[in-house]
C-alpha cells in the first residue's frame, strides 16, 4: 500500500475529540507577517509579489532590524521573515531577540547569502532558512503551514514555550561519545551517524538544517546517517559543541521524565514502526519517513519536561492518582498533550507533513481523517503493541475503528507478530 502523499496535511473540524474534549478551531485567523530587508529593491520586490495575498494576510515591511523591533514592539507578528547579513543588527540577532520577547513568532531566514558560519549561527532562533530568489507559491507554503501549526496547538501558552526552545536535551552518555568520535582522528561518518540517529534532539537539529534550502538538496533528508554524510564532520562537530544539551538534561529529570526510559521507548517505536511499514510494502523512502516519526513521537515530552518541569511532574501525579494516560492528564495540566507540542516543534523546524502529523495524532489518530495506511497508522500501532513487549497490556490502546477505517484490521495479527518478534 502507498502512504499518503506529504503536503496534503489533513485537518480536523472543531469538535470534540476522541476524549471528548474540544480539538481545533476550523477557521485560520489573519496572519500578522513581518518582513526585515535593508536593500529597498527586495521589500519592494516582495511587496509586488505578494500583493495578491494581501487579502488573506497584513503585511509590513521593515529595512534594518531595530526598525523590525520598534514595529513589533508596537503590534506583535505572528510570522518575521528577515534577511541573514544586514547591517547594524544581523538577521540571527533580529531573530534571536524575537526568540527572547516573542517566542511564539515563527521565525524564518530568507536570504542569498550562503554562508555556512552564519547558518550555524542562526540554527538556534531560526525555524526555516529560504534560499533567494524564493518565489511566491515557497514562500505562500511556508507561511501557510505557520498557520497551519498555530491551529494544531490552539493554546497560546504552549505555543510560546515551544517558540523559545533552541535546544533539546540530550543523553550525557550520547553526547560525551559523540563529541569523542568526532574529535576522533579514526571515527568515521558510519559510526557518527548511527549514533546520532539514536538520540531525539540531535536528530531533530540535524534533519532541520540538511533539509534547509541552504543545501539546495532535491530531495527531502529523513535519515539522520545521510544527513550526516552531507553535513560533513565540521558541520556535525559545530552542531554538536553548540547544542549545550548537557546543560538542559537535569531540567528533565526534575520534569518527573526518565530519559533512559524515554530513549529506550522511542527507539523501539521507530523500529517496529518502520517493520510495519515495510511488511505493508511501502517504499523505502517512506519506511525511513516512519522510522523518523516513531523516534520522534514523543519528543513533546523533552519539551514539557524542559520548559515546565513543574507541570509536567504534575501531570505524573494526575495520571498515577486518576489512573489516566499521560496524554489525558496533560491536557488537563497544560490544555494540550505531548503530541500537539511535538508536532508543532517538528513543524516549525520544517519536518515533513506526514512526520507530523504521525506525531500529531499519535494517540488520537481516527481526528486526522487518513483513509489509507501510512507513518502515522505504523508509530500508533507501534506504540501501543511496544507495551506488549515489556509484558504490559498494549492492545487495548490501538484505535480499533482507525484500523478498520484504513482498511488494515486484518493486518494487526500480523503487527502483533512483529513485536513480539523483535522483543526476543
Amino acid at each position: 500500500m502507498a502512504l499518503y502523499a506529504p503536503g496534503h496535511w489533513h485537518e480536523p473540524c472543531n469538535g470534540p475529540g476522541m476524549d471528548g474534549t474540544t480539538t481545533f478551531i476550523a477557521n485560520p485567523e489573519r496572519l500578522e507577517l513581518l518582513f526585515v530587508d535593508d536593500e529597498p529593491r527586495i521589500l519592494d520586490a516582495l511587496q509586488r509579489m505578494l500583493r495578491p495575498l494581501r487579502g488573506q494576510w497584513s503585511m509590513r515591511y521593515c529595512a534594518s532590524g531595530d526598525e523590525a523591533l520598534r514595529e513589533l514592539a508596537a503590534r506583535p507578528a505572528d510570522v518575521v521573515v528577515s534577511d541573514m547579513r544586514m547591517p547594524g543588527m544581523t538577521g540571527a540577532e533580529l531573530l534571536g531577540t524575537v526568540m527572547r520577547r516573542w517566542p511564539s513568532t515563527v521565525r524564518i531566514i530568507l536570504s542569498g547569502h550562503a554562508n555556512a558560519e552564519l547558518v550555524h549561527r542562526t540554527v538556534g532562533p531560526t525555524h526555516q532558512y529560504l534560499q533567494k530568489p524564493c518565489d511566491a507559491a515557497m514562500l505562500k507554503a511556508t507561511v501557510e503551514r505557520a498557520g497551519r501549526l498555530r491551529r494544531l496547538l490552539a493554546e497560546a501558552r504552549l505555543r510560546a514555550l515551544v517558540g523559545d526552545l533552541d535546544t533539546l536535551p540530550s543523553l550525557p552518555e550520547l553526547y560525551l561519545k559523540l563529541v569523542e568520535l568526532i574529535q576522533s582522528p579514526r571515527s568515521s561518518m558510519a559510526a557518527i551517524g548511527d549514533l546520532v540517529a539514536q538520540d531525539l534532539g540531535m536528530t531533530a537539529r540535524l534533519l532541520q538544517l540538511v533539509n534547509s534550502a541552504f543545501f539546495g538538496l532535491r530531495r527531502e533528508v529523513s535519515r539522520v546517517q545521510d544527513a550526516v554524510l552531507l553535513l560533513g564532520v565540521d558541520t556535525i562537530q559545530a552542531l554538536v559543541l553548540g547544542t549545550q544539551a548537557f546543560s538542559s538534561f537535569p531540567a528533565v529529570a526534575s520534569g518527573g521524565l526518565d530519559p533512559q526510559r524515554l530513549w529506550h521507548h522511542s527507539l523501539s517505536v521507530a523500529n517496529l514502526a518502520r517493520r510495519i511499514a515495510q511488511a505493508e510494502g511501502v517504499l523505502p523512502v517512506h519506511a525511513e519517513a516512519t522510522y523518523l516519526a516513531g523516534m520522534m513521537h514523543d519528543i513533546g515530552r523533552l519539551v514539557l519536561a524542559v520548559k515546565s518541569p513543574v507541570e509536567a511532574r504534575e501531570v505524573r501525579v494526575l495520571a498515577d492518582r486518576e489512573q489516566l494516560a499521560d496524554h489525558e492528564a496533560e491536557r488537563r495540566i497544560f490544555g494540550a498533550s505531548h503530541a500537539e507540542v511535538g508536532a508543532y516543534l517538528l513543524g516549525l523546524w520544517g519536518i515533513s507533513d506526514e512526520v507530523v502529523e504521525a506525531v500529531a495524532w499519535h494517540h488520537q489518530p481516527g481526528s486526522a481523517q487518513a483513509t489509507t495506511f501510512g507513518p502515522l497508522a505504523a508509530v500508533h500501532a507501534a506504540d501501543a503493541l511496544d507495551a506488549t513487549r515489556s509484558g504490559l497490556p498494549g492492545l487495548h490502546r490501538i484505535d480499533a475503528a482507525f484500523i478498520n477505517a484504513i482498511g488494515s484490521s486484518t493486518r494487526l495479527p500480523s503487527w502483533l507478530a512483529l513485536a513480539r518478534e523483535t522483543a526476543t
